[in-house]
């Protein structure tokens, strides 16, 4: 187990630092020490199979490298599990903010190329749309 694949398992759920800390029954000291940084991660055997354990129950697996096409690194996906299971808030959640960041990149390079597309209701319906997606994943942590 990678830390990179700690954080991105995290990310595909939505969860945060504490989140992990409380599913997986480590310490919040702990998760914030593993994660920063790509060396080798030096867990316990216990503790990563504790972390694996959370993530893995929660729908998102841990994939070694190579196991998918032979060639790629280690990573993480959701598992094969049936999708009313994965938190769906989380998962909307985030969709829902790679959405908004791809448009708000348009936009920008829009307007740097000089383009008048944009107007003051593209940009408060986007605020708008940021501020749903906070409010579920401020509602998924409940």
């Amino acid at each position: 187990m990678q830390r990179a694949q700690i954080r991105a398992a995290r990310a595909l759920l939505g969860w945060t630092q504490t989140q992990l800390a409380e599913a997986a029954g480590v310490s919040l000291p702990t998760i914030k020490r593993i994660e920063p940084g790509d060396a080798p991660t030096g867990l316990n055997e216990e503790t990563a199979g504790k972390i694996q354990a959370a993530v893995e129950k929660a729908g998102v697996i841990f994939v070694a490298p190579g196991a998918l096409t032979g060639v790629a690194g280690a990573g993480v996906r959701f598992s094969d599990m049936p999708w009313d299971t994965v938190p769906q808030p989380n998962v909307h959640a985030m969709v829902l903010n790679s959405a908004v960041r791809k448009i708000e990149r348009l936009l920008d390079t829009l307007e740097e190329r000089g383009a008048d597309v944009v107007d003051t209701n593209m940009r408060a319906s986007i605020a708008d749309i940021r501020s749903h997606v906070k409010g579920m994943a401020r509602r998924a942590e409940e």
